[in-house]
């Protein structure tokens, strides 16, 4: 299994970031190996959108089979009968085409596969010849036979790399460690890629869909999380300490949403306010203070 470059920085800011309850390099070294398994086994094994199409195709038949059986079949049965019998011939022909690049992207895998292994045994034999004073073969296997099948190696990994809607992973990217960090914390694997930058930027405009009319407030949370984000205050102090005043219904039950637009969920709880709220947002992105009156 090959790893990406940018599969370890992304385990490593993902796992500092949203894995608070464990310690590095621990976690990042886990999210790596997790997700080489994970790649190992679709490799090995059939593709989930090709089990789930094939499941889909297998509920559609037992319905068909179903509907044939009926002895006095009334016209809505017929009418259900005849859009079933085109679907099932629809999710046929998917499940086919989809079979047969699943097996094309694998006998490619296993072409690379084959390949490095020649080219592992033939940079050995270079050196044994080197050993041995057989310059005529290690020269032969330096300049002829090794760059060939490193050229080989490299055109069909290029040619894996930039194909559209592939049904198997060839390496493990920032976007596959991106997935199992959803998988353990819930959190969308579009929340979890996007620049945290581009959110500390557009924080006071993901405030504002949800509180009208408070931009000085906005402007003044946003100023402190982009602070505390620079890390240009004490580590030991919290991310920020936010004093929420005013009448019902001015946006005060709304603090949550400073949580929602920095960490993409509610990271606070949630309570019936009636005139205000002191939120200590910890850097474990806990709620460690919630006092309510």
């Amino acid at each position: 299994v090959r790893i990406k470059d940018e599969a370890l920085v992304a385990a490593v800011t993902l796992s500092d970031r949203y894995i608070t309850n464990r310690f590095q390099p621990d976690k990042s070294i886990d999210l790596i190996d997790e997700a080489c398994s994970k790649l190992r086994l679709e490799q090995e094994s059939k593709p989930e959108p090709l089990w789930n199409k094939e499941r889909h195709l297998m509920t559609k038949q037992i319905e068909l089979s179903a509907l044939e059986n009926e002895e006095q079949p009334s016209a809505q049965v017929k009418e259900r009968r005849s859009v079933i019998r085109d679907q099932v011939t629809m999710l046929q022909d998917e499940v086919e085409k989809m079979t047969k690049e699943w097996q094309d992207e694998r006998g490619k895998l296993t072409k690379v596969k084959d390949l490095k292994e020649q080219l592992a045994t033939k940079k050995h034999e270079m050196e044994v010849a080197r050993s041995r004073g057989d310059f005529n073969k290690a020269g032969e296997l330096l300049h002829g036979t090794i760059p060939r099948l490193e050229q080989q190696v490299q055109d069909l990994e290029t040619d894996t790399s930039t194909a559209t809607g592939k049904l198997l992973d060839h390496a493990v990217t920032a976007e596959t460690i991106a997935k199992v960090v959803a998988r353990h914390t819930g959190i969308p694997i579009t929340k979890l890629t996007g620049q945290e930058g581009q959110k500390l930027l557009a924080m006071e405009d993901t405030l504002r869909t949800r509180v009208v009319g408070q931009d000085h407030a906005l402007e003044s949370v946003a100023n402190c999380v982009r602070l505390s984000r620079t890390g240009l205050q004490a580590k030991d102090k919290t991310l920020g300490n936010f004093l929420f005043l005013g009448p019902s219904g001015v946006g005060v039950s709304q603090r949550r949403q400073v949580a929602v637009g920095l960490f993409d969920r509610f990271a606070c709880a949630s309570a019936s306010m009636a005139g205000c709220a002191c939120l200590n947002q910890v850097r474990v992105k806990s709620c460690s203070c919630f006092i309510s009156s």
